[in-house]
């Protein structure tokens, strides 16, 4: 009982996670908090069901994100766009939502921690090609809470990293088969999506490094040829 009155105290404890009191309170004034709240819920909802994250509402999700009061509600605020910026390719945003939620760890649930460690590594491999600071946050990673597919989508992110981008593109057909052996579910398509929008991220990469160590080369080349042609005219 006394446990149950406590509960409905308007309060948020040291790990930022607010009461049952605090919710209601909310919700009886209608503030910030409370529409940032529904926003999450709404968010997590469409997430759950498989609905593509680029079609997620623009201003429900930056609304959202734009509180920040060291609270369990931010950091699940700012992933939520983190994962909305990089499905949009927004490398800028997903950049700043990444650190806003990373700064703060200390309110976020243990899964969720182990999920910003996992991310901010496959962030900095595959988005920033540094291996270093990728398995840094690797390390982070307490009891290796990794799943099957997470541990894959690392080990290609750091494969593309080290510059062996064939190596990535081979591991893709082994992510594929993880991901269609996930339970039918909105999720799995979902994941099944991603991993097809990604295999064509990286053929589209590696064919603009291609095309780009085709030019350098031609550019070397050239005024070699021309001064071998000189050289002969003499």
């Amino acid at each position: 009982m006394l446990l149950g009155i406590a509960s409905l105290l308007p309060d948020i404890n040291s790990r930022g996670n607010f009461s049952d009191g605090a919710r209601l309170l909310m919700l009886l004034k209608n503030n910030t908090r409370a529409e940032r709240w529904v926003s999450i819920i709404r968010l997590q909802l469409a997430l759950n069901q498989g609905k593509p994250l680029r079609d997620w509402d623009q201003s429900t999700v930056v609304h959202a994100a734009s509180i920040d009061d060291d609270s369990s509600d931010a950091v699940a605020a700012h992933w939520l766009a983190y994962l909305w910026s990089v499905e949009r390719q927004d490398i800028t945003s997903a950049t700043k939502y990444l650190e806003d939620a990373l700064e703060s760890l200390g309110f976020a649930p243990s899964r969720l921690r182990s999920q910003l460690f996992l991310e901010a590594a496959v962030f900095q491999a595959w988005f920033r090609d540094n291996p270093t600071k990728a398995r840094f946050w690797v390390r982070q990673v307490r009891g290796r809470k990794i799943t099957p597919l997470q541990q894959m989508q690392l080990d290609i992110s750091l494969l593309w990293a080290e510059g062996k981008l064939f190596d990535a593109w081979e591991q893709m057909q082994g992510y594929f088969l993880l991901v269609r052996e996930m339970p039918d579910s909105p999720g799995r398509d979902l994941a099944e999506k991603n991993a097809v929008e990604w295999k064509h991220q990286m053929e589209s990469r590696m064919l603009t490094r291609a095309w780009r160590s085709m030019y350098s080369l031609a550019q070397e080349i050239q005024p070699a040829a021309l001064e071998a042609s000189f050289s002969l005219s003499e």
